[in-house]
């Protein structure tokens, strides 16, 4: 992280507060800006940014598995394909060759495909249930409280303000006149 970066990092941890309940299972957002309109679009933005990083932190390992399988099922399809091929070109090279080298050849072409075939539709269901994986562990997000722009000032509160510099002038007031 650049030093740009990491000063804005420490404005947004200013201005951003998240606290999770993790027994009961939520997360509370809030943002404290001037501006109330800059602060209900900060917020929104982070809520965007912070449910695709846990979306993408829950999932990262299915979808591992998913793209593995992918990658495995289209290699096996390849190779599924050109046995394919070879079989229906030597039967159609032999048709009316009956002989045991012919029979023999026959019989180990079509065990060797037996075999791709039952690897490849045993990747396509792994692939299907990767998929399912995904979507299962995909977390649901529900927001109870919308970003909303505040009518009422949140913070300073004047009041409190007001009355800590009162009992400071009133104690600085009292220390001139006693001295």
């Amino acid at each position: 992280v650049s030093s740009e970066e990491e000063e804005l990092f420490k404005e947004m941890d200013d201005l951003l507060s998240l606290s999770v309940n993790s027994k009961e299972g939520f997360v509370m957002l809030s943002v404290s800006m001037n501006s109330a309109s800059e602060a209900a679009y900060t917020a929104k933005a982070a809520q965007e940014i912070l449910q695709k990083t846990v979306i993408d932190y829950k999932i990262k390992s299915a979808k591992e598995v998913l793209s593995f399988n992918k990658r495995e099922l289209e290699l096996k399809k390849i190779e599924f394909d050109s046995l394919q091929n070879k079989l229906a070109l030597f039967k159609d090279g032999n048709l009316n060759i009956i002989d045991s080298r012919f029979e023999n050849e026959l019989s180990k072409i079509e065990s060797e495909f037996q075999i791709v075939n039952a690897v490849y539709q045993e990747l396509n269901k792994q692939l299907e249930q990767a998929k399912l994986q995904v979507s299962k562990d995909t977390p649901i997000f529900s927001v109870i409280n919308p970003v909303t722009i505040p009518n009422i000032r949140s913070a300073p509160k004047r009041s409190g303000i007001v009355l800590a510099y009162g009992f400071v002038g009133f104690i600085l007031g009292c220390g001139f006149v006693l001295t």
